[in-house]
């Protein structure tokens, strides 16, 4: 089979995926899809109330494909393992509401830090399996920095209660980072923070 074809069959599993377990599959011919009510202006996400998976198409091949490999694993994660959807969903609500201003102990905010983590660390391992067994047109090394990029940038959100944004487009930051994914992401990488701040300048 080509990696043509491949590909293809990436996009035709996901689509069937999608049917048999009930989950609205949106691909939108621009270069974000709006998320909630606030409309907020994304490249992809999934949603499991309603149960929805969206990316926008007119993106590079790597970014259309590595955002679909992302959004469908955590749409898997929804249909096979809902207890750690739930418990780590939940984690990005405190962690959410905290950035706005809530008064949240520190040990509460630090599980749940580390249940957002957890939630997509497994995430990764499977985006990225996704990747090598469909021959996805994407750099696996900078696919992984980018996902460690990510991770790490909420323990340093949760030291500046700021939000980042998009840390993992920006090479300046993420070409620091390391090209293995981690078991456990507890401690910032002192070049990943200076670059973090240098970014929020």
């Amino acid at each position: 089979m080509t990696r043509k074809q491949l590909n293809e069959r990436f996009i035709e599993h996901t689509i069937s995926a999608c049917k048999k377990n009930g989950v609205k599959i949106i691909l939108v011919e621009d270069k974000h899809v709006l998320y909630g009510e606030e409309k907020e202006k994304t490249g992809g996400y999934f949603s499991s109330e309603p149960p929805e998976l969206a990316v926008a198409t007119k993106l590079s091949r790597a970014n259309f494909y590595g955002l679909l490999a992302h959004e469908s694993s955590h749409m898997d994660q929804w249909i096979q393992n809902t207890y750690l959807w739930e418990k780590c969903s939940f984690g990005y609500g405190l962690f959410f509401e905290w950035l706005a201003g809530k008064i949240v102990k520190r040990e509460h905010l630090e599980e749940a830090v580390q249940d957002i983590i957890r939630l997509e660390l497994d995430c990764e391992i499977r985006a990225i399996a996704k990747i090598e067994k469909y021959k996805l047109p994407i750099n696996k090394t900078d696919y992984i920095q980018k996902a460690n990029t990510y991770l790490y940038s909420y323990l340093h959100m949760i030291n500046t209660r700021k939000w980042i944004s998009k840390p993992y487009t920006k090479s300046g930051i993420w070409k620091l980072a390391s090209t293995r994914l981690k078991t456990k992401y507890e401690t910032l990488p002192k070049k990943l923070e200076r670059a973090f701040r240098k970014h929020e300048e």
